[in-house]
């Protein structure tokens, strides 16, 4: 059954077929469906990037962000600051 709008990826392979005497006469195109794998890879950066008990986008994928639109200042010219507050320790 297909369902349309549906990504599916898939791992594609080429090995080369030869003859006795050592000449390339073909090849075997294996493709193996990989979404599942894919789609579970998905959830799990997903998941490593929100905090389990409040849902909040936790250091890890700021830091990884923070690190991507750095590397485009470098790149592209242009000057940052940031500020980091840690609040765990507050009390109100």
């Amino acid at each position: 059954m297909i369902q349309e709008n549906k990504e599916e990826y898939f791992h594609v392979q080429f090995s080369t077929i030869q003859n006795q005497q050592g000449f390339q006469v073909g090849f075997i195109v294996t493709f193996s469906n990989i979404t599942e794998r894919v789609v579970l890879q998905k959830k799990l950066q997903h998941l490593a990037s929100i905090d389990g008990l409040t849902r909040v986008l936790n250091r890890t994928f700021f830091m990884q962000k923070a690190q991507a639109q750095f590397l485009k200042f470098q790149q592209h010219g242009g000057r940052a600051c940031i500020i980091m507050f840690d609040v765990t320790g507050l009390r109100v």
